[in-house]
């Protein structure tokens, strides 16, 4: 059973290492998509034999994984951030897991575990369940920023023994606004993501008057959070302030845009961006730098 890893990397140097001797064993093969480093990444990465190709960066991963795949070897993918670990049983039995359910599943999620000072962030960010095992032709790459991979196939879900460590990589405000601008660009509606519980569907309407109800979201959040649990750890909170904003911004620029542009995102909704730039596809103006 051969497995490629893909990953992507922009200056990544301070992560790229540890993840690349983390998998080094477990992979037969590493795929680095490169968006024009200017520090070690790329020569970390080649150094533990990494294939590398430069990508001219978008600011977000998501519109070049269909590229990474159409460049690996095998069949079963695996995906990982720069600033992701398999946990130690995930990683000891990848290849057990893999023969296992080989031939009865092709889709595989994992409960990812996101860790803020050495804290586990408990719910809504666990489990933060993510496809990141598949094989070629089971998975639609659409593009879509927090919906870029859509399962053609049925998804297993691996119990969560197995599971990804998400480790602190603090986004910046501005990183926080571009990420909100592109979703807004992307969809025709706001999608909360999670179920359709009726917590949600009070939360569903509390954003109807976003952002003036941006506290009301908050505390909403930290009842549920204590209610549940009984406890609310510091990075939790934080985290949770920080998904408050974002979705609330996020609303606010789905609210506010004009007919031709929701048009526009209905199409890129329904097409996906990587089918509408053939962003899946070797492009000389998008191997260069310059």
């Amino acid at each position: 059973m051969r497995v490629s890893l893909i990953t992507f990397t922009r200056n990544s140097g301070r992560f790229i290492r540890g993840l690349l001797k983390d998998v080094n064993d477990v992979v037969d093969e590493v795929i680095v998509v490169d968006g024009c480093s200017t520090d070690e990444t790329v020569e970390i990465a080649k150094s533990y034999g990494a294939k590398v190709y430069t990508r001219r960066p978008w600011g977000y991963k998501d519109l070049d994984v269909a590229f990474a795949i159409n460049k690996a070897s095998y069949d079963w993918i695996l995906l990982l951030d720069v600033d992701e670990r398999l946990n130690r049983r995930l990683r000891g039995e990848l290849k057990d897991v893999l023969s296992t359910i080989e031939g009865k599943w092709s889709v595989v999620e994992v409960a990812r575990a996101n860790i803020s000072n050495g804290k586990l962030l408990y719910e809504p960010f666990w489990p933060d369940w993510q496809i990141r095992l598949f094989k070629k032709g089971s998975v639609e790459i659409t593009g879509l920023i927090h919906n870029y991979i859509r399962p053609l196939r049925k998804v297993y879900r691996l119990p969560t023994k197995y599971y990804i460590l998400h480790l602190p990589c603090p986004a910046s405000m501005s990183k926080l606004v571009n990420y909100a601008r592109y979703e807004a660009l992307e969809y025709s509606e706001f999608r909360r993501r999670g179920s359709s519980t009726r917590k949600d569907l009070v939360i569903k309407e509390i954003y109807k008057l976003a952002p003036l109800t941006i506290p009301l979201h908050a505390l909403s959040l930290m009842v549920n959070q204590l209610t549940k649990y009984g406890y609310l750890n510091v990075p939790t909170l934080k985290a949770l302030l920080e998904r408050v904003l974002y979705d609330n911004i996020v609303h606010t620029l789905i609210k506010t845009r004009g007919g031709r542009k929701t048009r526009i995102a209905r199409l890129i909704e329904e097409k996906g961006v990587v089918r509408l730039l053939n962003l899946d596809r070797e492009d000389p103006r998008l191997s260069t730098c310059t």
